[in-house]
């Protein structure tokens, strides 16, 4: 099946947070847009059984890297965002300045837009509090993170958040998405693409698989927006052999202790946070769902940690890669 060059006026592969602001701009703007996903849109519902199939696939949403890291990606409508921890960090403005990329009016336009507050102490969960006011005994400048959460709907006791909250409080890419199909973009799910088409020197469609079936779809403009790990592989695909070496990744460790009067006090994860700017290090809470504490620690063979959960404060630990 091929689709004309003439039915749409950009196709975007991926739908998470990049190919969803683009759909929603370029929908904004009057153009006709197709978007192909490779992960479903089903609604939400916030379990571990549907986080599975979604992010856990070697060779879909699983990446082991040749230093055997593991990096997960949500194979979804929305991508990685349905089950990022919803942490709003500024980005670095005046860095970007330096190459001649000035975002400053698109970061303000964004913050006019989505919410991004520091939570309200009532969502704060024991371990954050815990975590928090441990840190500033101890000196350190530690202080409560922005999140992107409609707070009027999130529920203290659901701890939910990695799994993809079903309530609607977490805002991801299926937002923007939402409003690109309600200004007429097409979305294909379970779009693979294979390989971006390309003629003379310019890329003209997207081969993709669907139903089993290979399909092709042209159009003027060609926006891949398949992430970190999938826009390179599809890029090789189409004929830049190079692309996608040397990123960088940050990586990260929990660190787990025992304070008593804890309990299993559930809550968002990233409540409050320490940026050591200069050692490239952040400190944050990082409260989690038991079952996918047990898979963390199992990982690292923590066998006897994995079923000790009460009075369990969490803390993650990340470090900057080198650039």
């Amino acid at each position: 099946m091929t689709l004309s060059q003439k039915e749409f006026d950009a196709i975007i592969v991926g739908s998470g947070p990049g190919g969803a602001t683009v759909a929603r701009e370029l929908s904004l703007k009057g153009k006709k847009v197709l978007v192909l996903e490779w992960g479903d849109n089903d609604p939400v519902k916030g379990t571990l059984r549907q986080v599975i199939p979604r992010g856990f696939l070697p060779g879909k949403g699983l990446l082991i890297t040749g230093q055997m890291i593991g990096m997960i990606r949500g194979i979804t409508t929305g991508g990685s965002s349905i089950y990022y921890c919803a942490t709003a960090f500024d980005p670095p403005v005046d860095m970007l300045k330096t190459y001649g990329v000035d975002i400053s009016e698109e970061v303000l336009a964004l913050k006019n837009e989505i919410p991004m507050a520091p939570l309200s102490d009532e969502l704060m969960s024991p371990a954050a509090k815990i975590f928090m006011n441990s840190a500033l005994e101890l000196g350190y400048d530690c202080r409560k993170l922005d999140k992107f959460i409609y707070q009027d709907k999130c529920r203290t006791s659901c701890q939910l958040c990695s799994y993809g909250c079903p309530h609607g409080a977490k805002w991801n890419a299926r937002n923007f998405m939402d409003d690109a199909l309600e200004n007429g973009a097409k979305m294909i799910n379970r779009a693979k693409v294979k390989k971006v088409i390309v003629e003379n020197n310019k890329a003209i469609g997207v081969e993709y698989k669907h139903k089993r079936e290979v399909k092709k779809v042209f159009a003027p403009q060609i926006i891949v927006a398949g992430g970190g790990i999938g826009s390179p592989v599809i890029l090789r695909k189409s004929g830049i052999p190079g692309v996608g070496y040397d990123f960088f990744f940050d990586p990260l460790r929990f660190v787990l202790g025992k304070v008593s009067g804890v309990n299993e006090g559930k809550g968002i994860p990233m409540s409050a946070g320490v940026h050591f700017k200069e050692d490239g290090i952040v400190m944050t809470d990082f409260n989690m769902p038991h079952l996918l504490k047990i898979i963390f620690d199992l990982e690292a063979f923590k066998l006897k940690q994995a079923f000790s959960y009460k009075n369990v404060v969490p803390i993650m630990i990340k470090v900057r890669d080198g650039l």
